[in-house]
């Protein structure tokens, strides 16, 4: 078994950050869903 902080230290945090700002509406006639799977196409 291991202790919590041995667990803690396992974890791996990795944090993205966009640099483009968001969006408040998404692409003319598209959904936020379509705009992202278009994205990660």
């Amino acid at each position: 078994f291991k202790t919590f902080s041995q667990r803690l230290e396992d974890v791996d945090v990795n944090v993205f950050r966009s640099l483009e700002p968001v969006k408040p509406e998404p692409a003319q006639g598209s959904t936020f869903f379509k705009d992202a799977l278009v994205y990660w196409r």
